[in-house]
């Protein structure tokens, strides 16, 4: 996790996905073989962030299987 603790400014800027709902926005970019993951509120407010294996593949990260995103709208893709 430290190794892209300094990428969130740049996850954030230039994420090549990004899934917005009421509650938050989630912003994902790959660097290597890795992707990096970071969740700030709907105000902007940084939340949390994670790193997942670029091979695991999954319609959500692992941590948010089984929430309910009704109203997700893909706002940007790369």
């Amino acid at each position: 996790m430290a190794a892209l603790v300094g990428a969130t400014p740049s996850t954030l800027r230039y994420s090549q996905v990004c899934v917005r709902d009421d509650s938050g926005v989630l912003y994902f970019r790959k660097y290597g073989n890795t992707t990096h993951m970071v969740v700030t509120s709907a105000e902007g407010v940084f939340l949390k962030q994670a790193i997942y294996d670029s091979g695991l593949v999954t319609q959500y990260p692992q941590d948010l299987r089984g929430k309910e995103f009704p109203k997700a709208i893909v706002d940007n893709i790369r």
